[in-house]
């Protein structure tokens, strides 16, 4: 058989016929024996074979595998008993790559009615298998993707809705299938901006942009949105694709870096403040407002711890009722949410205020209607300054940053007072130190004149004794002698008095208390005090207290000698004595100039005297008064200075009563 022959059957020949009706597909021509003898062009193409390579050979030839082979032998007597064959099957190309066919087998019959021969037709498949395949994979990763995938057609009537876009918008696929996609997840304000995009996508242009989609429960979320027209084969819309991401985490992310970000510049500039601020109470009042804006509370509140450490004081705060903050004490408990916190070393988040197990709900708060809150210590280096604590009316859940944020607030109020307070102590040394110099200076005022004039008189009125002994005659005798011990009695009391000073500053010198009629106490000194011309008025209850006399009358000598110092002369003093409640009041006025405002408190230190009396011809040690109330503070009591609305100082000495026969005073009691 020739070239021509083998390759182009004759149409009339019934396998030629069907061989020449098929010659787009792969044809073979394969005889009763299994061996073939004819293949067209399409065949050398589809399976790599050229015909000289083909024809002659067994069927065998394009088997894939053994599976496939078996498939053929089953197949194979089918056919040549008369029954044609058609369905698919793997071949192996010439480079041994498989490919899909579907495939054709009709037997071909002689006269007698037996096979004898078969014409086998296949058509390569393998590309449109391949696009079933990836359409079906492009379907799932669409189906298992992340984002929110929809279809739509140009109606916007949903045709495709992945898993994700029921997770994002809650919507089942088969819920949703079929409506307007405009009433399934954008809400009414945005329709008119979604219908406009709709438009542009109609029109064959897409839209990417940031919109607010809504829920089926009715909640907005923020998404990025990507849609855009898709074509059919004949390259015309055909639908919409829209894919969907929310951003609410990214939002949120970004919030939450803007509120730290801006919670430690508010630090900052607190601890700048902190600083160099010398107000402390505008610090406070700084702090309150800060915490209040960045948290974004209603309530705040510093509590600051009483010098006893028993209660805390609200020293400020904002949202409070009227008359708590400067006013409103708590406890300092471990019972207490002021105290627990005080015994933290971090802030204590409460999340539920009336279901709070690690202490009680304070009055405060639940008259505030306080539901959720969160308070830190507020320490310094020297220990607990108190706390800083925020509250809400309605229920929330502090983060982990926030209780972080509210800690560094505490911290640097805390670092603020402490400063505060060592600032006061250098000033109060720098102010001891400034009362030590005038102190000293006041001694040297003092005693250089106290000291040097009977001094001077001793040793003049000693000189004319002994230079003029025999000049002198009795009387004059008497009389030299008599100012040179009363000079020496009056060194004699100024240094009693220095000693004096000291050994109650020391604490030791006790009260000897003995009951005793004050009204016969008080007319007693005043029967021995030179008043100088001057007038006195007593207004005296009788009052039986227990004192000690002799300490008791050097107050009032004290007060009274005070009182003579400064009045003019035919002016008036006035005591009195009178009990009131469960006290004594012992008071010493006079019509003189009074106490300088500034000097209300100085005259009762020692050698501290007016500003008019610097100048004065006898100023005094400035002693007496500082006796006067070291007596006084030996009695328990009290002594004060003032003035009178009509003129003239007035000193007031109370004193406790005590139950006669009592125990005395320890030494140095105050």
């Amino acid at each position: 058989m020739d070239e021509a022959v083998r390759r182009a059957p004759d149409a009339s020949d019934p396998v030629s016929a069907v061989a020449l009706a098929a010659v787009t597909d792969a044809v073979m021509v394969i005889d009763a024996a299994g061996v073939i003898r004819f293949v067209n062009d399409a065949f050398a193409v589809m399976s790599g074979y050229s015909p000289e390579e083909a024809i002659g050979r067994t069927s065998r030839l394009l088997a894939a595998d053994a599976q496939d082979q078996t498939t053929h032998e089953r197949v194979w007597p089918a056919v040549l008993s008369g029954r044609p064959w058609q369905g698919e099957s793997v071949n192996r190309h010439r480079s041994g790559r498989l490919y899909t066919v579907d495939e054709t087998i009709t037997p071909v019959a002689a006269e007698d009615g037996t096979t004898t021969c078969v014409v086998v037709v296949q058509r390569d498949v393998s590309a449109r298998q391949q696009a079933e395949q990836d359409r079906d994979l492009y379907a799932q990763l669409l189906a298992a993707t992340g984002a929110a995938v929809i279809g739509t057609d140009l109606d916007g009537r949903v045709t495709f809705w992945n898993r994700a876009a029921e997770r994002l918008y809650g919507w089942r696929s088969e819920e949703v299938e079929g409506r307007d996609i405009l009433e399934v997840n954008v809400h009414p304000e945005a329709a008119a901006h979604a219908g406009w995009i709709m438009s542009q996508l109609r029109a064959g242009q897409s839209w990417t942009g940031e919109f607010e989609v809504q829920r089926r429960d009715g909640v907005r979320v923020p998404a990025l949105v990507t849609n855009a027209p898709y074509l059919d084969a004949a390259g015309e819309l055909a639908g919409i694709i829209g894919v969907s991401v929310s951003v609410a985490q990214l939002r949120a992310a970004e919030e939450k870096a803007q509120r730290r970000a801006s919670q430690q510049v508010a630090v900052a500039e607190l601890g700048r403040r902190a600083l160099t601020d010398l107000d402390v109470d505008l610090i406070r009042d700084e702090v309150v407002r800060v915490v209040a804006t960045e948290l974004e509370v209603p309530l705040v509140k510093v509590l600051e711890l009483t010098p006893d450490g028993a209660q805390l004081l609200v020293a400020a705060g904002i949202g409070w009722h009227e008359g708590v903050v400067g006013q409103a004490l708590v406890t300092n408990e471990r019972g207490s949410q002021a105290g627990f916190t005080l015994l933290q070393d971090r802030a204590v988040i409460v999340d539920d205020l009336a279901t709070e197990a690690r202490f009680r709900s304070p009055d405060l708060l639940t008259s505030h209607g306080v539901v959720s809150g969160m308070s830190a210590p507020i320490r310094g280096a020297q220990g607990d300054h108190g706390v800083l604590a925020v509250h809400t009316t309605l229920a929330r859940t502090f983060t982990a940053d926030e209780a972080s944020f509210l800690e560094a607030v505490a911290g640097v109020l805390g670092a603020a007072i402490a400063r505060e307070r060592v600032e006061q102590q250098l000033r109060t040394v720098v102010d001891r130190l400034a009362r030590s110099d005038e102190i000293r200076l006041a001694f040297l005022r003092a005693t250089s004149h106290e000291l040097r004039t009977p001094l001077s008189a001793i040793v003049g009125l000693a000189e004319t004794l002994q230079g003029h002994d025999a000049e002198v005659d009795g009387p004059l005798r008497n009389q030299l002698l008599g100012r040179l011990t009363a000079n020496a009695g009056r060194l004699t009391r100024l240094i009693d008095d220095l000693l004096d000073v000291d050994r109650l500053a020391s604490g030791l010198v006790t009260a000897n208390r003995r009951p005793q009629q004050l009204v016969e106490l008080v007319e007693r000194v005043v029967s021995e005090q030179d008043l100088g011309g001057r007038r006195l008025e007593l207004s005296l209850e009788p009052v039986v207290a227990d004192v000690d006399p002799p300490k008791l009358e050097r107050v009032v000598a004290n007060l009274l000698a005070n009182a003579v110092r400064y009045t003019p002369r035919d002016a008036t003093i006035r005591i009195a004595l009178r009990r009131r409640d469960e006290a004594i009041e012992l008071t010493v006025e006079d019509d003189g100039e009074g106490v300088a405002p500034g000097y209300l408190e100085q005259v009762f230190e020692p050698f501290v005297q007016g500003p008019a009396s610097r100048h004065a011809a006898q100023p005094g040690t400035g002693l007496g008064l500082t006796l006067a109330r070291e007596l006084v503070a030996l009695h328990d009591g009290t002594l004060t200075a003032g003035n009178r609305p009509g003129g003239g100082a007035r000193f007031e000495a109370v004193l406790p009563v005590r139950p006669q026969g009592g125990e005395p005073s320890a030494p140095g009691s105050r």
